[in-house]
């Protein structure tokens, strides 16, 4: 078993998500990215993250984000 995240308040983290079964589900389309992004921004002010930056490929995304309140592990 793996050590718990240390998560605190005030720190920036870097996120790397895969999609499930590693398939290729975020084309590069206005509906698809649209719909990536509108997740993104609802779950971020939810938790009180500042997004600093995003990358969507194929079958993953990197995101670094700044986390006031120590809720990463929520987001």
């Amino acid at each position: 078993m793996c050590q718990p995240r240390l998560t605190l308040p005030n720190a920036f983290y870097l996120i790397t998500r895969i999609c499930a079964q590693r398939e290729f589900l975020l084309r590069p389309d206005r509906e698809t990215i649209n719909n990536f992004l509108y997740c993104l921004i609802v779950a971020a002010e939810k938790y009180g993250i500042d997004i600093l930056g995003s990358i969507a490929e194929s079958n993953h995304h990197h995101t670094v984000i700044f986390d006031r309140h120590g809720n990463v592990s929520l987001f």
